[in-house]
C-alpha cells in the first residue's frame, strides 16, 4: 500500500519529474542520429551487380565526413551493429512519437533489406558465408563479427539462425570459446592473436542466451497450443452453456498463442495464417463445436506440414554448411592418422589465412600444443554443431509423421497433440546442447567478476579494467550466476570506479591487439550498454544511475553535426540526387551522431560508435520508465491478480460469444498487443456494486502487456487510483495533483490503470451542483488530460479503465471516443449464467472435505439437483443477484440439503431450504434501483440505458420476456417519455445483437 505521508508525496512527485525529463533528453538525443542512421541505410540498399540489375544490398562506411569521401571497404562490423540497432528500432517503433510514418515505412524497406544483405546469395555457398563474417580489422571467421551478425539472424527470424550463415557464425562463436591454450583454468573466447578476454566472451554468450530464451518460449508455446486443443476436446462434445462458453475462451486462447508463435517460427506466414483460419472458423458456430474443432484440426495440421517443408529447406542448407566446416577447416587442422604432436606439424596455416582469412597467433605456431590446442577445439566446435542440428532436424521429422496424414479430421487430434508435445521438448533438448559450449567459459566469466572487484576493492587501477568487469557481470547474471541483489549490486559499485566525472568511461585493458602494441579498446557506449542489460534482471540495484546519467548528459554534449556532403573532388561531376552518401532528405537534414571517444578526431561521424550510442541510450531510457513504475507502487494501490480472464465465470452466456463481455476484453488485449490500428486501450466498466468489474480489471491486465518487450521483471502491472489520490494534499491542490498524476502513469510502460470510484470528480456539470466551484475546473483539465493519456497508449503499452456505479454521474464529454474507447455495462449475471454458476458452486461445495465420508449421498443429491428444474429455479428466483450473493446461496443451500436429505419428501425440504436461504441472503443486499436514476435525467445517457437494458435482459429465463418486464417497470414510474422510447430502441437493438452470431 503506498504511503500518505504528504512529504513522500512530493519527493516521488519530484523524483517522477526528473525521470520524465530524462526520458524526454533521451528521445531529443536520440531522434536525429536514428533517422541519420534510416536515411543513410536506405540509401545503401541499391548497388548494381555485373550484370546491370539491381540487388538488395545493405552498405554502410565506418564513418562520414563533409570533407572526405570514406573508402568503399565492406566493413561487416559496423554494418551488423548499425544493422542490429536499425532492427531493435523497428521492434520497439511504436515506442517513438517523433518515428514518423515515412520514417517507418523506410525503416521496413531496410529491415527487409538487411535479411538479405547477410546471408549468401546463392545457399550453401561456405566461401560466401565465410566473407560474410570477415573483417579487414579482425580477421575472417572472429567471434567479434560472428557475434553480431549472430544477432541480427536471431532479430530476423529462425529461419535465419538455423540456416547455414547461422551454424557458421555459431561455430566462429564457439571455436574460440572451447580452447583452452594455454591456461585451461583461462576458458573465454578471444581474437586471435590476442588473449582472452570477457569483452569477447560476453559478445559471444550473450547472443546465445538470447537464442536459448527464445527457443525456450517457443517450447513453451508449443505445450500451450497442446493444452488448448486437450481442453477444447473436452468440452467439443458438450452443449451446456458453460461448455460452449469455454470452448470458445479455449479458441480464442489458442489464436493468441498461435499468433505469438508466428513471431518465433521458422516460417512466420504459416502459423499467422493458421491464426487467422482459427479466428474464422469461431465465427462458424452454427456448424457445431465438433465442426469447428475438426477444421482447427485441419489447420494445425497444414501449419506443421508448412513448417515441416520450411525446415527441410532451412536444414539442408545447414547441414551443407555444416559439412564444409568440417572438410575446410576441421579436416585440415586435424588429420586423422599419425601422432598427435607429429600431425599438429601438418595443419596449413597458410591456405587457411589465405582462403578464409583465419588469423593465428605468429609467436605460437611452432607450438605443439597450440596446434593441438586449436585442431580440438575445432574438432569439440563442430560436434556441438552437429549435435544441434540433428535435434533440429529430429523435430523437423517430427512434423513430418506420416500418422498425421489422416483422412478423419477428428483422428488427427492425438498426432497432432503428440507432434506439439514432441516439439516442445525437442525444443527444449536444443536449448541444452546450446549450453554445453558456453557453460565453462560462464563459470570462467563469474571469477572474472571476483577478480576484477578485488582490483577495484584495492584501488589497483592499473589493472582494473570497467569494460572486462561489466562483461563478465552481464555473463554472470545471465546464468544466473550472480543470484543475489547484494552480488550484484557489489559488483556495479566496483564497476562504476570505471566511470570518469564527465561521463565517459575508462578504456581499462584493449580486448585485441594485432601486433601486441597497438590495441582496439572498449568504447564508453558499448560498457554502459552492456551494463544496463545486465541491470535488468537486478532493476531494484540503483548504485549506478548517477553514472548511467551522467553518461547521457555526455552523449548530449558530445553529439556531433555534419551540415553537408563531402565535397565533389577534382574531375567528377557534381554528384547525382541518388549519390549513396547524400544526407537523409538531400541534405534538408543534417548528419548527427558520435565519433569515437577513443580518437581525437570530431571532424567524422563514427556509424558504429553512434548504433552503440543509440543502444546505450534506449537502455537508460528502459531503465528510466521502470523507476517511474517503482514510484508508481510506492505512490498508488498495486493490485494483486487473483484470477486470470478465462477463470473469472461469464455473466452473459445468455449472448453469442463475439457479444460477450470476455470476448470483447480479450479481443482488446489481443488488438493492443499486435498494435492493431483498431486496437481499443480505455473503457468505462460501468454497472451496479458487486458486478466484479474491479476483477475484470485485474484480469485484463494480465492479458494486456503480457508480451510486452519492457525492461525489468515481467510482472502484470495494475493500479488502482481513487478520488484519495487525487486529495492527498487537500482539495485546493486538486489540480496539481493531478497534472502529477497524469504525468506519473502517461510515462510508465505495460500497465493497466484502473481509476475506481472517481465519479465527483469527473462529474456533470449543472446549474444545481453544489459541489466547491474549484471544481468546475477539475473537469474541463480532466478532458485534456485523459485525452493525452489516451495518445500516450499506444505508445508507451498503457491500457485504463473507468469503474463506475454511477456512469450518468460522469461528465459526458470525458467519455466520448477520442478520450474512451468504449463503454461496457457490467451488471449481475443473465439467467445462463446464473444456471452455470449455481452447477458450479453446488458441485464444488459438495467435493469439500466434511464431505468426504457422504460420496453416496453426495452423488444422490447432484442427481436429485440434476433431474428436475431444481438448478433453474434457484436461478429462476436469484433474478439481479450479485455473483457473490449467488455463491454464497449456493454453499448454504448444499449444507441445509446435506442435514434435511433424510426426510422423506425431499422435493419439499428442498423447497423449504430454498425459500429460508432466499430469504436469509436477499436481505444483505439491495436490487439495483434503476428507476430513479432514470427519472432524474436531465440529458440523454445512453451509457445508462445501455446499463439498464442489459440489467433487464439478465432477469427472466426467456429473452422473448424482456420487453414485457420493460414495460412493467414504466407503467408507474415517471421517466420522460422520450427516455422511455430511447430504452424500447436500445433494448431491441441489444437484443438483436446478442443473439446475432455476425
Amino acid at each position: 500500500m503506498p504511503d500518505p505521508n504528504p512529504i513522500q508525496t512530493l519527493d516521488v512527485d519530484n523524483d517522477a519529474s526528473f525521470y520524465l525529463a530524462r526520458i524526454r533528453q533521451i528521445d531529443k538525443i536520440v531522434q536525429a542520429p536514428v533517422k541519420t542512421l534510416i536515411g543513410l541505410s536506405e540509401r545503401q540498399s541499391a548497388t548494381e551487380d555485373g550484370s546491370g540489375s539491381q540487388m538488395a544490398e545493405l552498405y554502410l562506411p565506418t564513418w562520414i565526413s563533409p570533407e572526405l569521401k570514406p573508402e568503399n571497404e565492406d566493413n561487416r562490423l559496423t554494418q551488423a551493429i548499425c544493422g542490429g540497432t536499425l532492427q531493435r528500432i523497428w521492434r520497439l517503433r511504436r515506442r517513438f512519437q517523433w518515428l514518423d510514418k515515412k520514417s517507418v515505412l523506410k525503416l521496413k524497406k531496410v529491415r527487409e533489406t538487411l535479411k538479405a544483405s547477410f546471408t549468401p546469395s546463392t545457399p550453401g555457398d561456405f566461401y560466401e558465408c565465410a566473407q560474410l563474417l570477415d573483417s579487414k580489422t579482425f580477421g575472417g571467421l572472429n567471434p567479434l563479427t560472428a557475434s553480431q551478425v549472430f544477432r541480427i539472424l536471431l532479430d530476423a527470424g529462425e529461419d535465419y539462425a538455423h540456416s547455414g550463415i547461422g551454424f557458421l557464425a555459431f561455430f566462429a562463436m564457439i571455436w574460440p570459446l572451447s580452447r583452452s591454450f594455454p591456461n585451461r583454468l583461462t576458458i573465454g573466447a578471444r581474437i586471435e592473436p590476442w588473449e582472452v578476454t570477457a569483452y569477447v566472451t560476453a559478445k559471444c554468450l550473450l547472443p546465445i542466451r538470447k537464442l536459448q530464451g527464445i527457443i525456450a518460449r517457443r517450447a513453451q508455446l508449443y505445450d500451450d497450443i497442446a493444452n488448448n486443443l486437450r481442453q477444447l476436446a473436452r468440452t467439443a462434445d458438450r452443449d451446456n452453456a458453460r461448455d460452449l462458453w469455454l470452448f470458445n475462451i479455449e479458441l480464442d486462447a489458442l489464436r493468441a498463442n498461435l499468433s505469438h508463435l508466428s513471431q518465433l517460427a521458422i516460417n512466420k506466414k504459416t502459423f499467422t495464417e493458421c491464426a487467422e483460419s482459427i479466428a474464422a472458423s469461431s465465427k462458424q458456430q452454427q456448424l457445431g463445436n465438433q465442426a469447428v474443432y475438426a477444421n482447427v484440426l485441419e489447420s494445425l495440421k497444414k501449419a506443421l506440414e508448412e513448417i515441416k517443408n520450411k525446415s527441410e529447406q532451412v536444414l539442408l542448407d545447414a547441414r551443407t554448411i555444416v559439412d564444409l566446416i568440417e572438410d575446410e577447416i576441421v579436416k585440415p587442422l586435424r588429420p586423422r592418422k599419425g601422432k598427435r604432436k607429429t600431425l599438429a606439424k601438418k595443419i596449413p596455416f597458410d591456405s587457411l589465412t589465405k582462403t578464409l582469412h583465419l588469423r593465428f597467433a605468429a609467436e605460437y605456431l611452432n607450438n605443439s600444443l597450440y596446434r593441438a590446442d586449436l585442431a580440438e577445439a575445432a574438432y569439440k566446435s563442430i560436434g556441438y554443431c552437429r549435435d544441434a542440428l540433428s535435434e533440429l532436424e529430429a523435430a523437423c521429422k517430427i512434423c513430418s509423421n506420416p500418422k498425421v496424414k489422416s483422412v478423419d479430421s477428428l483422428s488427427l487430434q492425438e498426432p497432432i497433440l503428440q507432434a506439439l508435445t514432441s516439439l516442445g521438448d525437442a525444443n527444449r533438448k536444443v536449448k541444452d546442447v546450446l549450453n554445453r559450449p558456453v557453460k565453462d567459459a560462464a563459470l570462467w566469466c563469474r571469477n572474472v567478476v571476483d577478480r576484477e572487484i578485488a582490483h577495484a576493492s584495492a584501488e589497483n587501477f592499473t589493472d582494473f579494467d570497467p569494460s572486462e568487469l561489466v562483461s563478465a557481470i552481464a555473463v554472470a547474471v545471465g546464468w544466473n550466476l550472480m543470484s543475489t541483489r547484494l552480488q550484484v549490486s557489489d559488483a556495479v559499485t566496483k564497476a562504476i570506479a570505471g566511470a570518469r566525472k564527465d561521463g565517459s568511461w575508462r578504456s581499462g585493458k584493449p580486448f585485441y591487439s594485432p601486433d601486441h602494441a597497438s590495441g582496439i579498446w572498449a568504447m564508453t557506449s558499448d560498457i554502459v550498454w552492456t551494463l544496463t542489460s545486465a541491470m535488468e534482471q537486478f532493476p531494484g540495484v540503483r548504485d549506478a544511475d548517477q553514472e548511467l546519467f551522467n553518461f547521457v548528459n555526455w552523449l548530449e554534449r558530445t553529439q556531433i553535426s555534419l551540415p553537408a556532403r563531402y565535397p565533389v573532388q577534382a574531375g567528377e561531376t557534381d554528384q547525382k540526387p541518388t549519390d549513396p552518401l547524400a544526407p537523409p532528405e538531400q541534405s534538408a537534414r543534417d548528419y548527427v551522431g558520435w565519433a569515437s571517444e577513443r580518437l581525437r578526431d570530431r571532424s567524422k561521424i563514427h556509424l558504429g560508435t553512434t548504433a552503440l550510442s543509440i543502444n546505450a541510450l534506449l537502455e537508460v531510457r528502459d531503465l528510466a520508465e521502470y523507476r517511474l513504475w517503482e514510484l508508481c507502487k510506492k505512490r498508488f494501490s498495486v493490485l494483486s491478480i487473483d484470477k486470470p480472464l478465462r477463470e473469472i465465470d461469464p455473466v452473459d452466456l445468455g449472448a453469442v460469444h463475439s457479444q460477450r463481455l470476455h470476448r470483447h476484453l480479450e479481443q482488446m488485449a489481443y488488438r493492443a498487443r499486435v498494435n492493431h490500428e483498431d486496437a481499443k486501450y480505455s473503457l468505462v466498466l460501468h454497472g451496479p456494486p458487486g458486478s466484479s468489474k474491479t476483477k475484470l480489471a485485474e484480469a485484463l491486465s494480465v492479458e494486456m502487456w503480457k508480451f510486452s518487450n519492457r525492461w525489468g521483471p515481467k510482472e502484470t502491472r495494475l493500479i488502482r487510483i481513487t478520488p484519495a489520490d487525487f486529495t492527498r494534499l487537500g482539495e485546493d491542490r486538486l489540480d496539481s495533483e493531478a497534472r502529477a498524476i497524469f504525468d506519473l502513469i502517461s510515462g510508465v510502460r505495460a500497465v493497466t490503470v484502473l481509476f475506481d470510484e472517481i465519479d465527483d470528480l469527473l462529474r456533470q456539470r449543472n446549474a444545481n451542483d453544489e459541489r466547491p466551484r474549484f471544481m468546475d475546473l477539475v473537469v474541463p483539465a480532466m478532458l485534456n488530460r485523459l485525452a493525452d493519456l489516451r495518445s500516450a497508449c499506444p505508445r508507451q503499452e498503457i491500457s485504463f479503465i473507468l469503474a463506475t456505479n454511477y456512469v450518468e454521474n460522469i461528465d459526458s464529454a470525458l467519455i466520448r471516443i477520442g478520450r474512451i474507447d468504449a463503454s461496457i455495462p457490467v451488471v449481475y449475471p443473465d439467467f445462463a449464467s446464473r444456471v452455470a454458476i449455481i452447477i458450479s458452486e453446488t458441485n464444488k461445495n459438495l467435493a469439500k472435505d466434511k464431505y468426504k465420508d457422504k460420496a453416496q449421498t453426495r452423488t444422490k443429491i447432484t442427481d436429485f439437483l440434476k433431474s428436475g428444474e431444481q438448478y433453474k429455479e434457484i436461478a429462476s428466483r436469484t433474478a439481479a443477484w450479485p455473483y457473490l450473493a449467488l455463491t454464497s446461496l449456493c454453499g448454504s443451500l448444499v449444507d441445509k440439503i446435506m442435514d434435511t436429505w433424510s426426510v422423506s419428501d425431499r422435493e419439499a425440504a428442498f423447497k423449504k431450504v430454498l425459500d429460508d436461504g432466499i430469504a436469509e441472503y436477499h436481505s444483505g443486499f439491495s436490487l439495483p434501483d434503476y428507476e430513479p436514476r432514470l427519472e432524474r435525467l436531465e440529458r440523454r445517457s445512453q451509457e445508462l440505458l445501455n446499463e439498464y437494458c442489459h440489467h433487464i435482459i439478465s432477469q427472466p429465463r426467456e429473452a422473448s420476456d424482456c420487453l414485457a418486464l420493460l414495460d412493467r417497470n414504466f407503467k408507474l414510474s415517471k421517466i420522460n417519455a422520450s427516455v422511455v422510447e430511447h430504452l424500447n430502441e436500445t433494448l431491441t437493438t441489444v437484443l438483436k445483437s446478442r443473439s446475432n452470431s455476425k
